[in-house]
Formats: C-alpha cells, sequence, structure tokens
C-alpha cells in the first residue's frame, strides 16, 4: 500500500494492489504451485504455475472496491522502504535486430499438457536461432551503458528518498552515481563494489525470461527470427493451444535491486522500451477475449 500511494503522488501511476485467498483459488480448481529459478548463488526468481496466480491477478484488476480483493491506499501512509532500488544504466539497445517481448498463455487446464506446450515452444524457439542461445540476452557487454548523471536519478530520488528529504537523496545518488561512473569506466574495485565482476554478474542476474502461470521473454531477435517466433506463437493460437502477445522496440529498460554487494545479491529486472510487456498483454488479452466469445 505504501509502493501503492508513492506510485501515485511521486509518478502520477495508478497500481493495484490486493489479495485472494489461495483457498477460494483451489475452490475454482486452481492451485498456486511454488518454485525456484536459480539464476546464481544467491540470486532466485519465483516461478509460479497451477493458474491460480492468473487468476487472482484478474480478480484484483477486475476489482473497483465492491468485491474487497483490491486494497485502497491511505493518504498518511509512511513512505515504503525501497533501499537498493536504482535506474542507473542506459537504455540497451537491440544489437541484433529489435528487442521482442514475448507472452504466452497456454490455453489448456491440465498443468501437464499446459507444460508440454511450453516446454515445445521453448524448443521450437531455440531451434529457430540463428545463433547461440546466449547471444539473445537483451543484457550484453557491448550495450550496457553507464552515463552520468544517469537520466534516471530523480526517479530513483523520488522512490528511494524514504522519510529523508528529497534535495539530500538527490544529492547523494548524484555523489554516488558520480563515483559508480568512474570506477566502471576504468574497471576498478573499491570496497564490495567491483566493476567488471558486477557488470559480469549482473548480466547473469537478468529476469528476461519468467514464468507466472504465463511465460514472459524479451529477447534481442534478428528480423527472421521474429517472424520464426511469431509463426511458432500463431501456430499455437490457430491450434486453441495458447494465446500471445508480441511488442517489438529498439531497446530494453533495466531496474536494479540490490541487497548485499559483498554476497554478490542483486537482481535486475527488464522490460521493453515503449509500455514493452504492457503493449504485448493487450494483444494477449485481445486473442483471450475472442476465444472465450
Amino acid at each position: 500500500l505504501k509502493t501503492r500511494h508513492l506510485a501515485k503522488i511521486g509518478f502520477g501511476l495508478e497500481l493495484r494492489v490486493g489479495a485472494v485467498l489461495v483457498d477460494q483459488l483451489r475452490g475454482e480448481g486452481l492451485d498456486v504451485l511454488v518454485a525456484k529459478f536459480r539464476l546464481s548463488r544467491g540470486n532466485h526468481l519465483a516461478v509460479f504455475s497451477g493458474g491460480g496466480v492468473g487468476r487472482a491477478d484478474d480478480l484484483i484488476r477486475g476489482d473497483h472496491g465492491d468485491r474487497g480483493y483490491a486494497w485502497k491506499d491511505d493518504p498518511m501512509q509512511d513512505p515504503p522502504d525501497l533501499e537498493g532500488l536504482s535506474c542507473r544504466w542506459e537504455p540497451l539497445d537491440a544489437m541484433r535486430g529489435r528487442m521482442v517481448c514475448i507472452l504466452v498463455r497456454s490455453l489448456v487446464a491440465d498443468r501437464d499438457r499446459a507444460a508440454a506446450i511450453y516446454r515445445g515452444f521453448l524448443k521450437s524457439l531455440i531451434d529457430k536461432l540463428d545463433s547461440d542461445i546466449s547471444t539473445v540476452s537483451p543484457v550484453q557487454p557491448q550495450n550496457m551503458v553507464f552515463r552520468w548523471p544517469p537520466r534516471g536519478l530523480r526517479a530513483e530520488a523520488t522512490a528511494t528518498k524514504g522519510n529523508k528529504a528529497y534535495g539530500s537523496r538527490f544529492g547523494f545518488i548524484y555523489v554516488q552515481s558520480l563515483v559508480q561512473w568512474v570506477m566502471n569506466r576504468f574497471d576498478l574495485r573499491g570496497g564490495n563494489y567491483n566493476a567488471p565482476v558486477y557488470r559480469e554478474e549482473l548480466r547473469a542476474n537478468s529476469d528476461y525470461r519468467r514464468f507466472d502461470d504465463t511465460l514472459r521473454l524479451i529477447l534481442d531477435c534478428t528480423a527472421s527470427e521474429i517472424s520464426a517466433v511469431e509463426s511458432l506463437l500463431e501456430d499455437l493460437r490457430v491450434q486453441g493451444k495458447a494465446v500471445y502477445g508480441l511488442h517489438q522496440v529498439d531497446s530494453a529498460l533495466m531496474t536494479c535491486l540490490v541487497f548485499s554487494l559483498a554476497d554478490s545479491e542483486h537482481i535486475h529486472f527488464i522490460d521493453g522500451a515503449e509500455g514493452g510487456f504492457a503493449v504485448a498483454a493487450k494483444q494477449m488479452k485481445q486473442q483471450l477475449v475472442s476465444t472465450l466469445i
């Protein structure tokens, strides 16, 4: 709720926040199954299946306050503690063609059959790539650019100031990011920050592939690979196996969350520019509505 309030007053964004009882989801024949996707030692992404998370998302988004799923923020809430959140890297320009945000949601209720659909799509996707799988990662040494001052400096100061004055937080990040820029520029090490090691870890700890009842990928693809992906996705839709969303952009955006530099614990969230996954989701929802009709 604190983050919802911050988004509204700090950025003019409306966030949906809420909760749905797992018992209710199971009563609808769904479940909430959780696993860990290990990016590197100490860094994991949560992975969800069973249909419950997707259903909860739909219920919260569709609730306008009359059913109790969506929570309203309290204007008197204290600021949230978002320490460790930063947005200092420049947009990641596509190196091979275009960044592609891909959403795939199975229409098959049976978990084993749905898993087979996702596995089949991923195998076919890998087979269609023009080169090694590692090359489609949106985070590459060539497109990781750290400029100073960062263009996200004001946003970071607004999000992470907590109870501090905006000016003091802005000044702190201004100086800290200058030190970080120098260290990255000359591949230096200081304290717990080792610039070359951090950049290597950053690439490994990026969440450009994830799953929460919907397969979500952002890949740097050539024109021929994009055509092949679209063909694979359209085949799944025509066969009634899945719906999908696909959005092409020239760059990706990266937001970082650092827990501990000393323990190399940090995660990096990747989305496409110009709306990214939100735009891809609109196409997927349109297909889903057409399917239900």
